[in-house]
């Protein structure tokens, strides 16, 4: 008998338990090739498969062509792709999601079973040397550098915020702070953009991030890109984000969890529900303005697009959540905007206002696309060029 690899039983159950769907497997890999045989066992058929390449004998159908499979009602995707699918898994879910109508997280027709092991020359994009807690590393660095970080002449841009702006752990095939690199340089504007990016806790350790590592390198610019996301009640069941938010979850920050190993003494657990969370994002701004006064640099916050926030047909159309729900997310977002210093902050909820196809400017119902990138980029870069143009040429 061949060996199976082993998926949560709850996984089983709900493949046995609901059989009006019509199979499709998303990857040709190992998993993918477990799965079918998995799902044969339970008697059940897969109509296809889904890769980056089209035959016809195999009934292997290219993700481009997902459209071509009729009713969306029909169909259960279930995503088996391996890691050296990283590209066809970020294709494909976009793909999957404009086909069935709605990018909703917990989409009951969208499965997702995954394996971390990775072929070095099939994902040299993606690959991690090392990981601890919320820091990646890849080629010995904690972060990803596009422009030449040697060039004393060049405007030092450094970005902080979600996984948007993460460069290592990256969620696009083009991250944000590539694309923000070629439009500077497009427009000759000598930069070098350093993505920092963090994974696990975002919001909460951009401060610590800053101090423990940022504030070493030379910085003419610092962006946090922090969004209104901490706001969204989908994600944070709490009020105290900077001791509780870890990577969307309400349990304590790691760093707490971990105390009890390292210290004897009396502990809190960090938690004070009587702080709001605008409360916070104004103490986190007022920490990054003092300093910027004190290591003499310029700071942003920028809002990147939501897509809770833009125009409710967009938002229905991605996402799928009622008229109510994305009013209070838009009411939400103007109160964080003006919390906010409107002198440093820079509101770009609006760059994909006037898309036509929303599903292109995300991967799934959270994460901005490639596409989506370049277009908060132009929009990032001109208001970069038209602040600093002239005073970067002579800064150093």
């Amino acid at each position: 008998m061949k060996r199976s690899i082993v998926l949560h039983y709850n996984i089983i159950e709900r493949l046995a338990e609901n059989d009006r769907f019509d199979n499709i497997i998303v990857g040709t890999g190992m998993i993918a090739q477990d799965m079918y045989r998995k799902l044969s066992l339970l008697g059940q058929d897969v109509s296809y498969a889904i890769g980056d390449r089209e035959d016809e004998e195999k009934r292997l159908l290219h993700y481009q062509d997902i459209n071509k499979l009729g009713d969306p009602k029909r169909y259960r995707f279930i995503f088996c792709t391996d890691l050296d699918e990283w590209e066809l898994m970020i294709n494909a879910r976009s793909a999957v999601y404009r086909f069935l109508g709605v990018a909703a997280n917990n989409h009951p027709q969208v499965l997702f079973s995954h394996a971390h092991d990775i072929l070095n020359e099939k994902a040299s994009k993606i690959i991690t040397d090392a990981s601890c807690g919320n820091t990646f590393f890849r080629d010995g660095k904690p972060y990803t550098v596009y422009g030449d970080e040697r060039d004393g002449k060049a405007f030092f841009i450094h970005l902080l915020g979600g996984c948007g702006m993460d460069g290592i752990a990256r969620n696009t095939q083009v991250t944000f702070a590539e694309h923000l690199s070629e439009k500077l340089k497009e427009a000759g504007f000598r930069a070098a953009v350093f993505a920092w990016g963090q994974s696990a806790s975002p919001f909460s350790d951009s401060m610590l991030r800053f101090m423990r590592d940022v504030c070493h390198f030379r910085i003419d610019l610092l962006i946090l890109f922090s969004g209104i996301a901490d706001l969204n009640p989908l994600n944070t069941g709490v009020r105290n984000m900077l001791s509780t938010r870890e990577g969307g979850m309400t349990g304590l920050h790691r760093f707490i969890r971990q105390l009890p190993g390292a210290y004897e003494g009396k502990r809190s657990n960090g938690m004070d529900h009587d702080v709001g969370l605008l409360d916070i994002r104004k103490a986190q701004q007022r920490f990054f303005l003092a300093m910027a006064r004190h290591y003499g640099f310029s700071y942003w916050e920028a809002v990147p697009p939501n897509s809770a926030t833009f125009p409710e047909k967009a938002a229905q159309c991605l996402r799928g959540l009622s008229a109510g729900y994305l009013a209070r997310q838009r009411t939400r977002k103007n109160e964080l905007i003006q919390a906010l210093d409107e002198n440093i902050t820079k509101d770009y909820s609006d760059v994909f206002d006037d898309v036509d196809d929303i599903f292109a400017m995300f991967t799934d119902d959270t994460h901005i696309s490639g596409t989506g990138n370049a277009l908060l980029a132009g929009r990032c870069s001109q208001d970069i060029i038209s602040a600093f143009g002239c005073s970067a040429l002579s800064i150093r």
